[in-house]
């Protein structure tokens, strides 16, 4: 929450913010329940991302030395290289909506803060 919010306060006001800033301004404006802002999100798509991450890469390393053994097995490094990028990226690809909902989440109250004063500015 702490590193998303920092991110997007300071695309928003144009300025950067320190943790402890960000820390005091949460608990200001939103109170404690604002620390956990899109904790359910995050509590569904890490475990999802990782659910499909590791059996995947699991696949696919057994894939690449199954039909690929003499260089599985001269270049061992490349393949869990290999692997890690491609499942990496199908995981993404699966998971990046459910970021996106999270990201908002997390982020709903610097929206509505900005949009209050551009209104009464």
């Amino acid at each position: 929450l702490m590193r998303t919010r920092m991110q997007v306060w300071g695309d928003i006001a144009g300025n950067e913010t320190t943790t402890k800033a960000a820390f005091q301004q949460i608990i200001q404006k939103e109170g404690y329940r604002g620390m956990f802002r899109g904790l359910g999100a995050t509590l569904v798509t890490v475990p999802l991302f990782w659910g499909v991450y590791f059996p995947l890469y699991d696949e696919t390393k057994y894939l690449v030395t199954q039909h690929y053994p003499n260089y599985a097995h001269q270049h061992p490094s490349l393949v869990h290289m290999g692997s890690a990028v491609f499942t990496g990226a199908i995981a993404d690809v699966i998971c990046n909506p459910l970021f996106v909902v999270r990201t908002r989440l997390q982020t709903q109250a610097l929206h509505q803060i900005v949009d209050h004063q551009r209104v009464h500015a």
